[in-house]
């Protein structure tokens, strides 16, 4: 009895040292799924980002075109109104010297 007591044993100790062995595998297998599954991970968010910084990129370029074009265009009409000015107080001095020489 004692001999089947210790072979009980011994079985239960093999058992016990195999499902070490399975969840040491399976810690192992989770840990190198985890590890890929993050690089993963950042490998799509770094090139998500640099999709974006290249869209701001393009954004802020034709922000910066659209400017220049407005400026441009109130430069032009800044120009217009001066003229404009210009040519009206050029027409009221002639007017003021034509009446004040009769």
């Amino acid at each position: 009895q004692m001999e089947s007591l210790e072979r009980d044993h011994r079985v239960h100790i093999k058992v016990h040292e195999q499902r070490v062995q399975n969840l040491d595998y399976e810690q192992k297998e989770s840990r190198r799924q985890v590890n890929l599954d993050g690089e993963s991970a950042i490998s799509r968010e770094r090139e998500d980002h640099g999709d974006r910084v290249l869209e701001m990129s393009h954004e802020k370029q034709d922000i910066k075109r659209d400017l220049r074009e407005q400026q441009l265009k109130n430069e032009d009409d800044v120009k217009m109104m001066r003229q404009g000015v210009a040519r009206g107080l050029h027409k009221l001095r002639e007017t003021f010297e034509a009446n004040h020489q009769q």
